[in-house]
């Protein structure tokens, strides 16, 4: 049993090819016609942050309930970030994490396409959005009630009495500015206390999975 997180940081302009630049000007469009009150420049940012072919991941934060042993996996060079996860994976059969499904699980498997890195878990890669199994446990899906609802992190932590990740001063917003300012043990902290609130959530919900 592993539970983990990752922290993803915008590609810089300068980085950016005419595709990605084209992609981001079609998606933000789509986004301001579907819903013309949104702040365009607060729309780019998420987009960028959030999106696998826009966005890099900066830190992979992993904790092995078993035996308590923690670690925040993070290097200027991405695919060894990536080569070290699926290494520490392998003979596990079962994930914890909040909102996995629907971000954390893809955005690896197509970074780590983009770098050409091996999996070496068929388990990790069995995932199915909106639909919890015995080797995913999403907790966003299941406090949360399905897809009907959204709560985050934060919001699970306040209702469940639960320490938030943000009470350690950093907010996801915050991890590209702590990233590039040379600031990646706080960023590394940080995912490590997501984490650890998620498998605190976790435990709450464990009796009320079906046997």
């Amino acid at each position: 049993m592993i539970c983990f997180d990752i922290e993803t940081v915008p590609i810089e302009d300068k980085n950016l090819s005419d595709q990605q630049k084209e992609y981001i000007t079609k998606k933000l469009a789509q986004a301001l016609k579907r819903d013309p009150t949104l702040d365009p420049k607060a729309k780019e940012g998420e987009l960028r942050g959030t999106d696998p072919y826009l966005a890099f991941i900066a830190c992979i934060g992993m904790f092995w309930p078993q035996n308590g042993k923690a670690m925040s996996l993070t290097n200027d060079d991405e695919k060894l970030i990536l080569e070290s996860f699926w290494n520490l994976i392998v003979g596990e059969n079962c994930f914890i994490g909040y909102n996995t499904l629907k971000f954390d699980i893809p955005f690896i498997i197509r970074r780590s396409m983009h770098h050409g890195v091996t999996p070496t878990n068929s388990l990790f890669l069995q995932y199915s959005k909106y639909d919890p199994t015995p080797i995913h446990y999403d907790m966003l899906l299941v406090l949360s009630g399905g897809r009907e609802n959204y709560y985050s992190l934060h919001q699970a932590c306040d209702f469940f009495g639960v320490a938030s990740p943000k009470d350690g001063g950093v907010v996801a917003s915050q991890v590209a500015e702590f990233y590039h300012s040379g600031r990646i043990q706080e960023v590394a902290d940080y995912c490590l206390r997501d984490v650890k609130s998620t498998y605190e959530l976790f435990q709450r919900a464990k009796p009320f999975y079906a046997k």
